[in-house]
C-alpha cells in the first residue's frame, strides 16, 4: 500500500489565512522579539525537552515498529526532514499528543492514542503535530506554553504591572493558537488525498 508523497510541500499551501494574520499581529506586538530572546536564553527549550526525556519512552523501529513506521510515513507524506523524535507517555483516559523543541522537535503521544487509533487515524494525529514543525511555529508554540507561568512571575515581582503587560501578550498568543488550530482541517484534506492515492 503506497501513499502520495507531497514532495516540496510548502507550509503556505495548508496554513489558514486567519493563522497567518494572527501570527503577523503577534510578531508586530511590541516586546515579543525581546521575550523570545529571553525565553531562549533561560533554556526553556532544553527544560521542556528534558521533561520528556526523563519520564517517557522513546519510540523506535525496535520497540514499537508499527507506531514508528506510521510516524515515519507521516513525515514522508508531509516532506519533513530530519525525522523528529517520538516519545510515548502514560495513558490519560483520552487521546493526547504534544510537541516541544525549536532546534530539535520532539513529539509525544500517549498510550491511549497508540492503542485506540488505527494507522489512518494516527497519520491524521501525527500530521497535525508535524505540520507545526513544517510551519516553523514551534518558537511561538513554546512561548504559549510558558506564558501563564511567566505572567505570574512578572506579576509577583513587579507589583502587578508586568502581569498586565504579559496579559496582552498572552491574549495575542491565545488568539494565534486558536487560529493555528485551523491547520487540522488542511491536514485532514491531505489525509483524504493520501487515501485517494492509496493502492
Amino acid at each position: 500500500m503506497t501513499r502520495k508523497i507531497l514532495t516540496g510541500l510548502s507550509s503556505a499551501a495548508y496554513e489558514h489565512p486567519f493563522d497567518r494574520k494572527a501570527l503577523a499581529s503577534l510578531q508586530n506586538m511590541p516586546g515579543v522579539s525581546l521575550l523570545l530572546k529571553k525565553i531562549n536564553e533561560y533554556g526553556i527549550d532544553r527544560l521542556l525537552r528534558l521533561q520528556s526525556l526523563g519520564s517517557e519512552i522513546r519510540i523506535s523501529s525496535r520497540n514499537f515498529p508499527q507506531l514508528h513506521q506510521t510516524f515515519v510515513e507521516t513525515c514522508e507524506i508531509l516532506d519533513v526532514t530530519p525525522l523528529p523524535e517520538l516519545y510515548l507517555f502514560r495513558g490519560t483516559g483520552h487521546i493526547q499528543t504534544y510537541i516541544v523543541g525549536v532546534e530539535k522537535p520532539l513529539i509525544g503521544i500517549n498510550l491511549d492514542a497508540m492503542e485506540w487509533l488505527g494507522a489512518d487515524e494516527l497519520i491524521y494525529v501525527f500530521g497535525h503535530e508535524i505540520a507545526r514543525i513544517k510551519s516553523q511555529h514551534m518558537v511561538y508554540h513554546q512561548m504559549a506554553i510558558v506564558m501563564p507561568s511567566l505572567k505570574n512571575l512578572l506579576s509577583s515581582t513587579t507589583l502587578g504591572v508586568g502581569g498586565l503587560v504579559a496579559s496582552g501578550m498572552e491574549l495575542g498568543l491565545y488568539n494565534w493558537r486558536m487560529m493555528a488550530s485551523f491547520i487540522s482541517v488542511v491536514v485532514d484534506y491531505y489525509t483524504d488525498e493520501t487515501r485517494r492515492f492509496t493502492r
